[in-house]
């Protein structure tokens, strides 16, 4: 979960403060407002991958109505005192993921984000930044909505990354990966460096991070 983040937006300040606890202790981005025209600045600037939200909250469904204009990819999550089923309705017409009633207890707020972890797991377009995702399936990397062309082998590179983008890769992890059809062929330090180099150029400044003794990672 570390690498999501998430908006959480709420007007209640002790409940802000409280469920905001709770999701920092398993997320790392956690961002908090407290009415629907301050999220919607946050999520045009930022792109949150969570957004979770009392409906309630002044501007909270014309909110999620304008990014659910053009925008499915986003989690939605409500969190609420209101069991109306006006509401029920609005929250499964505009695509929420879950429905939380509140209290919520810590336990049933983890297992939500777990639920949510696991959904994004099954998507096929890993989100990087707010700019860059990469397609799992077409194996394709796409920064500023422009396809962005690698090679066979920057694009095993750059899946392994992605798989492992919470940890480093050592050089052994990006030999196997990428050379371990070619095992007969004499590869060295040389060409991993060569092929980090070359992936580099065609990526944002710092997009690949390393670290002496650990390997690379993506820090986008």
């Amino acid at each position: 979960m570390k690498q999501l983040s998430i908006l959480y937006v709420d007007f209640e300040t002790e409940e802000r403060v409280y469920y905001s606890s709770l999701f920092k202790s398993c997320l790392q981005d956690v961002s908090v407002v407290k009415d629907g025209d301050d999220a919607y600045q946050f999520y045009l600037e930022f792109k949150p991958d969570i957004i979770v939200l009392e409906p309630l909250v002044p501007n909270g469904l014309a909110l999620v109505k304008k990014i659910r204009q053009n925008d499915y990819q986003t989690i939605l999550c409500a969190i609420t005192n209101d069991t109306s089923t006006s509401l029920l309705q609005e929250i499964v017409e505009l695509f929420f993921i879950a429905y939380l009633h509140k209290p919520v207890s810590s336990k049933e707020l983890m297992g939500t984000m777990v639920k949510i972890k696991r959904t994004l797991e099954k998507e096929e377009k890993v989100k990087l930044s707010k700019d860059a995702y990469w397609d799992k399936k077409a194996k394709m990397l796409y920064i500023n909505n422009r396809y962005i062309i690698l090679t066979k082998r920057e694009t095993k590179l750059f899946e392994l990354l992605v798989t492992n983008r919470c940890q480093f890769c050592s050089d052994d992890d990006i030999f196997f990966y990428v050379w371990g059809d070619e095992l007969d062929k004499s590869v060295g330090l040389s060409s991993i460096r060569t092929l980090i180099k070359n992936l580099r150029k065609k990526l944002p400044n710092g997009f690949i991070k390393n670290r002496y003794s650990l390997g690379y990672k993506i820090n986008p």
